[in-house]
């Protein structure tokens, strides 16, 4: 039976994915937007669907960059099943400036080949959409968490010029302008009336 080999990207902390694509049998989904920045760790994983209890007789492999992942040890690769009739080769990667818009290429032995390129932001900064906490080093992307009303920089940060109808000026393209309040941009077309008069779910 031919196998099906999916590439999945998937943030180590945050377990949601985002805009998963579907291409003749190879699914690519791409990493969570809300912690594709540098300093981040991700997990990649790369799944093939093969004959129930063939798993054994199957192999997979995988080039960040055109780097053996399995030759990186700093990556932690390994290939274990998963589900039966399921084979996985699993491992952490941080994100660093050198792997901006690398190619990321899982392969079976069958011939089956995903691939995808990693892009994200190269700096916790506004112009990339992300905000950088004023206290420690924690980094979070601006329409996600920006005026969401939880401090989630614990110094106030992410919440400082929230507090009026306005939305900050240097924040303002990543956010939403309520009539009343500012939102995240995120929550714009969600499905849910965050505005008093549903103005964040019109057009959508």
């Amino acid at each position: 039976m031919v196998g099906t080999v999916q590439l999945a990207l998937l943030v180590a902390f945050a377990g949601v994915l985002t805009n998963a694509v579907d291409v003749n049998n190879i699914s690519i989904e791409p990493l969570d937007e809300r912690f594709a920045v540098v300093g981040k760790p991700v997990s990649i994983v790369c799944k093939m669907n093969v004959e129930e209890g063939t798993e054994d007789d199957h192999e997979l492999t995988m080039t960040i960059g055109g780097i053996d992942v399995m030759e990186k040890k700093k990556w932690y690769f390994q290939t274990y099943r998963g589900e039966p009739g399921q084979l996985e080769l699993y491992g952490n990667v941080r994100l660093t400036k050198k792997l901006l818009g690398a190619n990321v290429e899982c392969s079976s032995d069958d011939g089956s080949v995903a691939s995808m390129t990693l892009d994200f932001a190269p700096a916790c900064e506004a112009e990339f959409g992300f905000h950088k906490c004023t206290k420690g080093r924690r980094c979070y992307q601006i329409a996600a968490y920006v005026c969401d009303g939880s401090d989630d920089c614990k110094d106030g940060s992410d919440e400082e010029g929230c507090e009026g109808r306005d939305c900050p000026e240097n924040f303002a393209e990543f956010l939403f302008q309520c009539p009343e309040k500012c939102i995240p941009g995120e929550r714009r077309c969600d499905g849910w009336e965050d505005c008093e008069n549903g103005e964040d779910e019109i057009d959508c």
